[in-house]
């Protein structure tokens, strides 16, 4: 495709994560990350921000289904506003926060799930930084998604699928 450019000069670099930021964080970590967001019960990370690719609406549609919406608390990262949040508020407390990569890592390592709703993708890098700590996951179908999740992830196409995944994934 360009064969002015001299082939040694390359590089060629994949999609992936750094394994050594990505692993399972230690008990000690997700004590202290977890007393310093008071995560105080089960929860669920949302990660990307309220922008309509990434179908956030759809979790809280399926949350909304649960009785048991309260006994959970969710993390969402990304570009969330207070409006956002009131508009999409269900049950389950939200707790928006950035986090550092050593943060997130711990995060995905105590969640219940990392629920990546997206409809559409270019990789999906949270998919492998979740698996990664030995998150499950449960995500969407479509574009990229399946190449990246594979045979690990759950995959879910609407609100009430995703509502039973929410509960599945909590069974031994």
């Amino acid at each position: 495709v360009f064969p002015d450019i001299n082939p040694a000069s390359t590089v060629v670099t994949l999609c992936g994560i750094d394994r050594t930021k990505f692993k399972p964080s230690g008990r000690d970590d997700l004590l202290a990350l977890c007393k310093r967001l008071n995560l105080d019960r089960p929860y669920f990370v949302l990660p990307g921000g309220n922008v309509a690719y990434k179908n956030v609406k759809m979790f809280f549609e399926a949350i909304r289904t649960l009785p048991t919406q309260h006994g959970f608390k969710v993390i969402t990262t990304g570009t969330f506003s207070e409006r956002d949040l009131g508009d999409l508020a269900t049950g389950c407390e939200i707790v928006n926060t950035a986090l550092t990569d050593e943060d997130l890592r711990t995060a995905y390592t105590g969640a219940l799930a990392l629920v990546y709703p997206s409809t559409y993708e270019g990789f999906g890098l949270p998919i492998l930084e979740a698996m990664a700590c030995g998150c499950p996951v449960i995500t969407t179908p479509w574009t990229s998604i399946p190449e990246v999740g594979g045979g690990a992830a759950m995959y879910v196409r609407d609100a009430l699928s995703l509502a039973d995944a929410l509960i599945e994934i909590q069974r031994p």
